[in-house]
């Protein structure tokens, strides 16, 4: 388990013919508080397990990401929760994970800056086509907290690799 957890109590949600799975596992600290849940992918091809916790709140350790959509080349859609460094709920964002390259917040490797376009954040990510178009939920500029609109995007090709 991560540092600080106790346990956690994983499900599969998706399995592809190519032999990739994705699912979640729950957090649970020592007196058996659920603290959000964590996405995995698996790539059973390399005998890897990735996780997907992209913020976590630190005064308690709760995270919570969920895998929306997994393609048979091992690329995934999903949420995640965002938090400030205060430990703000920031709310949920989209991300997408690419094999051996990992997970971003969606909003960082698309064709065009989603601020620019009109969009406060992307808040999730529905389903993805094996061409990088993605299909979102986000916040657009200038509406009602509560409001959402729906977007087409594409990845830049490929993404880039992670950071230094």
């Amino acid at each position: 388990p991560a540092e600080g957890l106790s346990r956690r109590s994983s499900q599969p949600s998706h399995v592809t013919s190519s032999r990739f799975a994705a699912g979640y596992s729950v957090r649970y600290h020592g007196d058996n508080t659920a603290e959000g849940q964590t996405a995995w992918i698996y790539n059973g091809i390399a005998n890897a397990h990735a996780r997907v916790e992209l913020s976590v709140r630190a005064s308690d350790g709760y995270a919570y990401s969920v895998v929306n959509q997994l393609l048979e080349n091992g690329m995934a859609v999903g949420t995640y929760t965002l938090f400030a460094e205060d430990g703000t709920d920031l709310g949920d964002r989209a991300f997408v994970w690419v094999t051996q390259r990992g997970a971003w917040d969606l909003g960082s490797v698309l064709d065009v800056d989603p601020e620019t376009v009109g969009w406060d954040f992307l808040a999730n990510a529905i389903t993805v086509a094996e061409n990088g178009v993605i299909a979102v939920h986000g916040l657009p500029q200038e509406t009602p907290a509560m409001s959402q609109g729906v977007a087409i995007a594409r990845l830049n090709n490929p993404p880039p690799l992670p950071g230094p």
